[in-house]
């Protein structure tokens, strides 16, 4: 029979996890092919690939220097071309020799691939991910070998050799050493089944599942009511007299504010305090933050593999600096805006404007008036703040305080839940600012830029992650960069006398 020696699957049968003939050296196997129906997702895949190029976008930029912005800019854009085409995105990493996880040290490269939504993971390294490895030019846009007539007749299909395969046991890896025939000058490929496998980390490569990233439907219509405006204070209680009353008497005063906050380590006490100090405070919420456990059962599995490869301080204190707390904020930010939407239900009406900012922030002259900005971006200061410093070919926003039109809540505050759900644009060693910037890159929110009229507090009293970094001079100071004091003074100086003065642009630009 023509079809003796073909495996044969039907249209629910998973891949073989070992190689067939045509794709071994002198393996011992029966099977010389692997035949399927048309109808299989694998050839759905591969067909549809003929149809619908695979996309890849190479990310050692990102992974070789925070500086080199572009790259990272260019993997969210190619995320955000995937979703409109309704395809799966596939993060490949390929591996730096034997290791026992996947972190973002232990990664010689990395790469993105679109691909068309029938395609699985074991689709991805079979096929796409190895004939992207194999190509010399490594071109972005490419295809994988078509399927072929097969033996079996109409409606079935014989598909090109796979370059990658599960493996079970270090006996199959030994094997798949021994017996694949990859191209000329490429590695075997052996697929595992995620970090917590035991085989994890001994392979050439490790094709992430499958995963998709938010769109601006999560964003909302502006809403018929709006009037007002809140300020979300959401973090770790960083509190000093001096400075909460400085945030009342330049921003929750001027703007006529509302105050909701969101606080982890705080007491009863604390609370009595902050409300003597900012009589518009609203609504404040004592938290505690999650264990480890807890925080990494909050995040979908699949999601947190794939975020735990690609690190970093964007997921602390899972991944990056330990003292980092980045995933704690982001979940505060989102109960902080739970806050605000509730006192919203019980008004009847939204807020016209919701801001973001900080209690440990030292203000020197009054926030600009919210005239001055327009509602189609989200207005934040440059990177480094007051300490007027902007690194070039950053792709990272800062994230100290922000202006935010209330129908954009989602693309701020909503950070967290994008997280859990797996649908964050995550790229390489991102840290928090740089998941901010992708965040509304994928969502296609513009950010406008005012300049800093505020400087952290130094933390003295609390802890913050690079309080061991800074030297013994700059610990003395209220300011945790006293550099910018003198140019606050400055800036608050001439804006009191006149000589410098907010101004909206044509173009609807803060200034």
């Amino acid at each position: 029979m023509a079809c003796a020696a073909a495996l044969v699957l039907n249209a629910s049968q998973p891949l073989p996890p070992y190689p067939l003939k045509h794709e071994c050296g002198e393996c011992q196997v029966f099977y010389d092919r692997l035949v399927l129906p048309a109808r299989h997702p694998s050839a759905r895949c591969l067909l549809k690939a003929q149809r619908q190029p695979i996309e890849a976008v190479d990310a050692e930029g990102a992974m070789a220097s925070l500086q080199n912005g572009h790259v990272r800019k260019q993997l969210v854009q190619h995320m955000l071309r995937c979703r409109q085409r309704s395809g799966r995105l596939f993060w490949s990493m390929k591996l730096r020799g034997l290791v026992t996880s996947l972190r973002p040290e232990q990664l010689i490269e990395a790469f993105l691939l679109c691909a068309p939504s029938p395609c699985s993971s074991a689709d991805a390294s079979a096929w796409l991910a190895s004939t992207y490895l194999a190509g010399d030019s490594r071109a972005g846009v490419f295809r994988p070998a078509a399927p072929q007539a097969s033996c079996a007749g109409n409606g079935f299909l014989e598909v090109p050799p796979r370059l990658a395969f599960p493996a079970e046991s270090q006996e199959a890896i030994a094997d798949l050493l021994r017996d694949i025939a990859p191209p000329p000058g490429m590695s075997p490929s052996i697929m595992s089944h995620g970090p917590g496998h035991p085989l994890a980390g001994q392979i050439s490569f490790f094709v992430t599942p499958g995963f998709s990233v938010a769109g601006r439907e999560i964003l909302e219509p502006p809403g018929s009511c709006q009037r007002g405006i809140a300020a979300l204070f959401a973090g770790a209680w960083r509190f000093s007299e001096r400075t909460a009353a400085g945030i009342h008497r330049h921003l929750l005063r001027p703007l006529r504010a509302r105050a909701f906050a969101v606080t982890s380590g705080a007491h009863r006490q604390d609370e009595h305090r902050l409300r003597r100090l900012w009589p518009t405070l609203a609504s404040i919420k004592r938290v505690q933050d999650l264990s480890e456990k807890d925080l990494r059962a909050s995040i979908k599995p699949a999601a947190l593999a794939i975020y735990e490869a690609l690190g970093a301080g964007a997921l602390s204190p899972l991944r990056g600096n330990p003292a980092g707390a980045n995933l704690h904020s982001l979940r505060k930010l989102m109960m902080v805006l739970e806050l605000a939407q509730d006192y919203e239900t019980q008004r009847g009406c939204r807020f016209q404007w919701l801001l973001h900012s900080r209690l440990d922030m030292i203000w020197v002259t009054n926030h600009p008036p919210m005239a001055f900005f327009d509602k189609s971006k989200i207005w934040t200061s440059p990177l480094w703040g007051a300490r007027g410093v902007e690194l070039d070919n950053r792709f990272i926003v800062n994230d100290w305080h922000a202006i935010v039109p209330r129908h954009m809540a989602k693309a701020y505050w909503g950070r967290w839940s994008l997280i859990q759900k797996g649908l964050a644009p995550w790229t390489p060693v991102s840290e928090p600012g740089e998941l901010l910037a992708s965040t509304l890159s994928l969502l296609q929110v513009p950010i406008g830029r005012f300049e800093a009229i505020f400087c952290l507090e130094n933390c003295h009293t609390w802890t913050c992650q690079f309080k061991s970094w800074l030297p013994p001079e700059m610990r003395r100071s209220r300011w945790r960069w006293p550099d910018s004091r003198k140019r606050l003074a400055g800036l608050a100086l001439a804006l009191g006398r006149g000589e410098l003065r907010w101004a909206r642009e044509a173009g609807g630009k803060g200034g």
